[in-house]
């Protein structure tokens, strides 16, 4: 299933408001779902992993119906999100950017999700908003790392347990990649593991890599 990769470039495909929960995972739950237990407070681009701030879909909603889109726009600008934490006086928050790595044959505007990565862009595709610049609208982010998720970014790497002693290889091989957020440092180390996510939960494939890059205040 190995995916032909587009040269290392990121597309920026929106920035998000996550939630800075100082509540450790349980043990047994990092025990099924990550590579790191150790990792006690793993971030991710998957909201069950790294909570949302209930204030995005509030403003995703609004800009649906304000733009008529026909399908979610998954992410929102930097702008939209600061004038909200602002407004409603939000702290204990990050604001982050999200961004993915783009297979070599979609347009560079475009990043096209589909179980047959159609050219027709259904009603799942999301739009990317070009290149990823390191201080996007003049704001500076530090990176996070990088993860491994699904089209509705489920992650494959923190959300779809694992089971042991079966997957101890992949724990042996890719846990220690890992940082201390429980993400891969570099997107050359996320490639592979997408090849492995996609054979090991084929029921959520295809797989790609996010970037997470974080606000800094």
């Amino acid at each position: 299933m190995g995916k032909n990769w587009a040269p290392m470039k990121e597309l920026l495909l929106g920035f998000d408001i996550r939630i800075n929960d100082f509540s450790e995972w349980p043990e047994k739950r990092r025990g099924q779902f990550l590579l790191r237990p150790e990792v006690l407070l793993p971030k991710s681009v998957d909201d069950m992993v790294w909570a949302r701030h209930p204030i995005v879909e509030e403003l995703l909603e609004d800009e649906l119906v304000e733009r008529n889109w026909e399908f979610h726009p998954f992410h929102l600008s930097l702008w939209l999100l600061q004038e909200a934490l602002v407004d409603n006086q939000i702290d204990g928050v990050s604001i982050i950017v999200i961004t993915i790595l783009p297979e070599d044959d979609v347009p560079p505007m475009f990043t096209a999700f589909g179980s047959d990565h159609s050219r027709g862009y259904d009603k799942r595709a999301t739009y990317a908003f070009g290149e990823w610049k390191e201080r996007p609208e003049g704001a500076a982010f530090r990176p996070l790392g990088y993860d491994v998720a699904d089209e509705w970014e489920t992650s494959g790497l923190s959300n779809c347990g694992y089971r042991f002693p079966e997957d101890s290889a992949i724990k042996l091989e890719y846990g220690p990649m890992l940082n201390e957020h429980g993400l891969f440092t570099t997107i050359e180390d996320a490639l592979p593991f997408v090849d492995v996510t996609d054979e090991r939960v084929e029921e959520h494939y295809p797989f790609f890599v996010y970037g997470l890059h974080e606000l800094e205040l």
